[in-house]
């Protein structure tokens, strides 16, 4: 499931979550190899959703002028796990004659995400 404003994207029937980090070399002229210090990490998601004619959740959330919350859960069963915090939405609308309607966003994120559970 996923929640974007604390609104449910009935039709989202994919994600991902990335998370990269950064490093700074820290090592002497002289040294053999290099030595790194780790920087600070970044993350980034995307949702895909079918089209359900009347919701405009991830049009609205990319229209808006700041960051919005993101909420997903990896497993509908399991409320107590998942990943939460707020991105920079872009979207991206997609179909034709034979297929249903796709809505793809690509989030960047604003800041720490939570992962929460995962016991």
């Amino acid at each position: 499931m996923v929640y974007v404003s604390a609104t449910e994207v009935v039709g989202a029937n994919e994600w991902s979550i990335d998370v990269s980090g950064s490093s700074v070399a820290t090592g002497q002229f002289s040294d053999t190899f290099v030595k790194k210090v780790a920087g600070p990490k970044e993350w980034s998601a995307s949702i895909t959703s079918w089209d359900q004619g009347d919701d405009s959740i991830l049009f609205d959330a990319a229209a808006a002028v700041a960051e919005v919350a993101v909420l997903i859960y990896p497993y509908r069963t399991v409320a107590g796990n998942y990943y939460s915090g707020n991105a920079i939405f872009s979207i991206s609308t997609s179909g034709g004659t034979g297929s249903g309607v796709t809505v793809s966003a690509s989030l960047e994120g604003d800041d720490t995400l939570t992962q929460t559970g995962f016991a």
